[in-house]
């Protein structure tokens, strides 16, 4: 099988441009996969530049549990029965691509088929769902060695060196989602109170509101977490994103440093640089000054449209899938972004949420105000001639924007979200 094609070959001949515009693919920033359905679980491209696409049974009520593309056309592969779905796809270092299922673990290396249920000690049971099936494998991973990890049902973690399989630690019960490794070789996972951490000798919990004792709690209902190549472990729940250097967290609020509530899925790229994920389809992502909005061009927004998960490539290149609306790439080129929020705790900008009419609150006098939406486009742009001036938002549509308040002091943005 020789899929010996580039990315760029696959970008022109698959990807459907979202914002219609007719660009040479080079020039392209957010393109949508045209996959055969929508119901996205996972995606990988392996070193031959063939694009693997994972599908969750959720939303894929016919055809495969997965596909790949081979440059001119779509191949398919059941797992042996079409009511299993892909949870996870890895390409190790040999160019092997592994697939963990709810039908067990199965491995590709461009010319055989190989299934590792009885390596595993899994064995699959037709009268079980998808989800309860003794055989769903969670997750594998490879650690910097090329050992594989593989994530079990029954919460068990599997050693293979590429010789022996091993049983290596079962983890505690409140687990929840797939495990990161990190750089020392340890676990870290999501539980159903904060972040559980195995570090070869024991599991280390780490919970954030102490006081509470809804184990559901804001604070500890983490939905997502990454490990960047430096190690750092970084955490999203709904309105937080913590970064922990091995010795001390560190807290970035929504209305504070973060300028979007409902996170759902962080991941960092080759630059180091952090994306965030949220549940109407507004990316965040960490400029070298503050943190900036970015919503894609066409992609909508709202409930929905919402992103699953979220993952960089070693090319640069944003992968995420979206709530009903399939697989997304976001190529690594410059953005047209709104202006980057500012730390701070006093809002300056009233009503907000606003209907019609807003007014900024202290000395701005002679200030330009300037509105932009979350895809960096200016829309108004008012000077403030009078402490009583209203700033008329009846034109917008209801949505999200930045305002760019800005003066011979410096400059202040707020989010204006208009009603």
């Amino acid at each position: 099988m020789n899929l010996n094609i580039s990315l760029l070959t696959i970008a022109l001949l698959v990807l459907l441009l979202i914002s219609g515009e007719t660009a040479n693919a080079q020039d392209r920033v957010w393109e949508r996969i045209d996959t055969p359905f929508n119901g996205v679980a996972s995606s990988a491209v392996d070193h031959e530049g063939t694009l693997w696409v994972g599908m969750t049974r959720d939303l894929r009520p016919r055809g495969a549990a997965l596909y790949f593309w081979n440059g001119s056309s779509w191949g398919a592969y059941d797992y042996g029965g079409r009511h299993y779905h892909t949870n996870d796809i890895l390409i190790d270092k040999t160019g092997v691509r592994w697939f963990a299922t709810s039908a067990g673990a199965f491995s590709f290396d461009g010319t055989t088929w190989k299934n590792y249920n009885d390596d595993l000690k899994i064995v699959r049971d037709e009268d079980f769902s998808e989800y309860a099936n003794p055989a769903n494998v969670i997750t594998i991973q490879m650690d910097k060695d090329g050992v594989l990890w593989f994530q079990t049902y029954d919460n068990r973690i599997v050693r293979y060196d590429g010789t022996f399989w091993r049983d290596y630690i079962t983890m505690p019960n409140n687990v929840e989602g797939k495990f990161k490794l990190d750089k020392k070789g340890g676990f870290w996972i999501r539980a159903s109170k904060g972040l559980l951490h195995f570090d070869g000798l024991s599991w280390v919990q780490h919970t954030f509101d102490e006081n509470s004792t809804d184990e559901y709690s804001v604070d500890n209902n983490f939905r997502d977490l990454t490990i960047d190549d430096n190690g750092i472990i970084w955490a999203v729940s709904s309105y937080k994103l913590r970064r922990y250097n091995g010795s001390s967290w560190t807290t970035y609020e929504v209305g504070k440093e973060l300028p979007f509530s409902d996170l759902t899925c962080v991941t960092v790229n080759n630059d180091g640089k952090v994306w965030l994920g949220t549940a109407d389809g507004t990316f965040i992502f960490q400029g070298d000054d503050n943190w900036h909005l970015f919503r894609p061009p066409g992609a909508g927004g709202g409930p929905g449209f919402g992103f699953n998960s979220i993952r960089a490539d070693e090319n640069g290149k944003i992968w995420v899938t979206k709530n009903y609306h399939g697989l997304f790439v976001l190529y690594n080129r410059p953005l047209s972004s709104a202006p980057a929020f500012t730390d701070k705790s006093d809002k300056i900008v009233y009503p907000n949420p606003a209907i019609d009419f807003v007014k900024i609150i202290g000395d701005h006098l002679g200030s330009d105000v300037s509105i932009y939406n979350l895809e960096g486009a200016l829309l108004s742009n008012q000077k403030l001639r009078s402490p009583e001036t209203s700033l008329d938002i009846r034109m917008l549509p209801q949505g999200i924007y930045v305002m760019r308040i800005k003066n011979k002091n410096g400059t202040t943005t707020e989010k204006l979200v208009k009603k």
